[in-house]
């Protein structure tokens, strides 16, 4: 048989296939007038604000600069994360300002109402020395950046909080009067962390 013969055959092999394929393979019509359309209301669709948690600028600068000042020379996250908790705790207490800024900057103070040196809750807030990062320096720049995120994320209650209701903490490398008063929570790198009652 020549080419021309062959390819002849197999074409008319494969008009009888799709002829017997389309016989065999009638599709099935189905009565489906019976049927009610479901009607779905679509869920009403939130508010950005109900959606995201809006983080007030002024008390996220005062919590950033203070996790930042307090951990800088820290190496865990858990380190930014406890200082930022204990003054989350503060300002839930009666017996500290009700808000991040006002227990951060509580200090004693003179007649004028400056904050006394040394005299502050936090020590880096009256220290005398500048309060502005050095963001050329390639560590600080890194250590306000992680300052910046975690600030936030403790603020919106996004990473666990590790030292249970401490308000308290001071460095390993002193040993301040008040701490046998409250009851020791935490470890967390070079701060130790307290509460007033036991967790």
């Amino acid at each position: 048989m020549t080419a021309t013969g062959r390819l002849a055959t197999l074409i008319a092999a494969l008009g009888v296939s799709i002829i017997t394929f389309n016989h065999f393979n009638k599709p099935e019509v189905v009565d489906i007038s019976h049927i009610k359309p479901v009607v779905v209301l679509p869920e009403a669709i939130p508010d950005a604000e109900t959606v995201l948690v809006q983080l007030d600028q002024s008390e996220f600068e005062c919590m950033r600069a203070n996790m930042y000042y307090e951990a800088r020379n820290q190496r865990s996250d858990d380190a930014y994360i406890a200082v930022g908790y204990t003054v989350l705790n503060r300002v839930a207490s009666k017996r500290y300002p009700d808000s991040i800024c006002g227990v951060i900057s509580q200090a004693r103070r003179d007649s004028k109402g400056n904050p006394i040196r040394h005299k502050c809750q936090f020590s880096w807030y009256c220290d005398g020395k500048p309060d502005v990062p050095n963001l050329n320096n390639v560590l600080e720049r890194r250590a306000w950046e992680r300052a910046t995120e975690l600030a936030a994320a403790v603020m919106r209650n996004e990473v666990d909080n590790p030292i249970g209701n401490a308000t308290m903490y001071h460095a390993t490398y002193v040993n301040p009067h008040w701490k046998h008063a409250y009851h020791k929570v935490a470890t967390i790198e070079t701060h130790i962390f307290y509460s007033q009652t036991k967790a």
